[in-house]
């Protein structure tokens, strides 16, 4: 597979839309491999898969019931990137979709820590010493507001999202301010 400074370029330069960047030298391959072996490891933090990725898993279901048990991806230049997928790996990509709980709207509190120059990305720190990765929904925010509150106790109103097992996975800041007096 050519690689994705070839292929995407423009949306491998776009900063926000990854949180494990792909390298221009990755190709389309390296990214699914990733995924696949993300998910049959069950790894339930990791990046490189949500449910949009799962459901295009899933979508090999068909492909299982017709042709065969397995599918061989074979990267001769990159062994590294070669992987399998098999009709009984597909239910742990259905049952991790299962674990994955819908998006839920939040307000919380916390530092606003950790603030990327070229990307809309951040750490929110919480009080009980958890650290939440947020990006900014770039439709309601301007990168340029992170400066303003970098290192202060702020209040984020917006959307949660989850890894499988309810583990936090990113929030997706709609509005910030700085935090009142009992907004903890």
């Amino acid at each position: 597979a050519p690689p994705l400074s070839e292929t995407a370029p423009d949306q491998i330069k776009q900063q926000d839309l990854w949180f494990s960047k792909p390298t221009p030298d990755d190709t389309a391959i390296t990214l699914v491999s990733r995924s696949v072996k993300e998910v049959v490891s069950q790894n339930f933090e990791s990046y490189a898969y949500d449910k949009g990725v799962l459901d295009g898993l899933l979508s090999f279901d068909n492909f299982f019931k017709t042709y065969g048990d397995k599918l061989i991806v074979q990267a001769s230049r990159r062994p590294n990137e070669s992987f399998s997928l098999s009709a009984s790996e597909l239910e742990k990509v259905r049952e991790l979709k299962a674990e994955i709980p819908e998006p839920i709207a939040i307000v919380i509190s916390g530092k606003f820590d950790v603030i990327q120059h070229t990307s809309p990305k951040f750490h929110l720190a919480l009080s009980n010493g958890q650290v939440i990765l947020g990006t900014l929904d770039r439709d309601i925010l301007n990168v340029e507001d992170m400066r303003k509150f970098w290192g202060k106790k702020v209040t984020i109103k917006g959307i949660l999202h989850f890894h499988p097992g309810r583990k936090i996975r990113l929030l997706e800041a709609q509005t910030i301010k700085l935090a009142e007096e009992g907004e903890e």
